[in-house]
């Protein structure tokens, strides 16, 4: 090969590698910054300073002292979610992050049909629905009813992080439903009530 073809090669390979080397550096730019920015996911630092109102349900007798307990006893964050006030009832409703995670304790026994999927996490019996715009827990094996209401946008187990101020506050019933004693999402069964 001559001097002269020798350069053309040199220009032709050039010509060919320089774009798609900018190609690829573009694309992996593009790329990386496809990773390096997050989903959107709700904002949990900082939340409005505005009270989230929260329906307070009926309480009665040793109700009043469970649920007063249970909200003192929550902790100020869940995971990276923290405590907001709430309008209402406050000894017996927190809420947390925003969108809003909520909780409300008292009002009547949860029923659930005999098909649902009752779900045992760390010692405490739920029962999921799904409404509008959240996943809603109820308790099914606590003297007195627990709701926690969390917002699709949310991902992950939250409900499982309210299962220990639950158990430490509020006791079990004294025959909760079979499916409850097991530690895997089971349906209710025959023994629903």
């Amino acid at each position: 090969m001559t001097d002269p073809d020798r350069r053309a090669a040199a220009r032709t390979a050039t010509f060919v590698a320089v774009p798609v080397a900018v190609a690829v550096g573009v694309a992996a730019l593009w790329f990386a910054s496809r990773q390096a920015t997050p989903e959107p996911r709700p904002t949990s630092t900082a939340v409005p300073s505005t009270g989230v109102s929260v329906p307070a349900l009926p309480l009665a007798g040793d109700d009043i002292a469970r649920c007063r307990a249970l909200v003192e006893g929550l902790p100020p964050t869940f995971g990276d979610l923290p405590r907001r006030p709430v309008t209402g009832n406050a000894g017996q409703t927190a809420a947390y992050g925003e969108p809003a995670v909520t909780l409300a304790c008292g009002g009547p026994a949860t029923t659930f049909p005999p098909t649902g999927t009752l779900f045992p996490l760390n010692g405490v019996c739920w029962y999921g629905e799904q409404a509008k715009d959240a996943n809603v827990f109820h308790t099914v094996d606590r003297v007195t009813p627990v709701r926690v209401s969390i917002p699709t946008a949310y991902q992950g187990e939250l409900i499982s992080a309210f299962s220990s101020s639950v158990a430490a506050a509020v006791p079990a019933v004294a025959t909760p439903p079979a499916a409850c004693l097991n530690e895997a999402p089971r349906t209710a069964g025959p023994t629903a009530r």
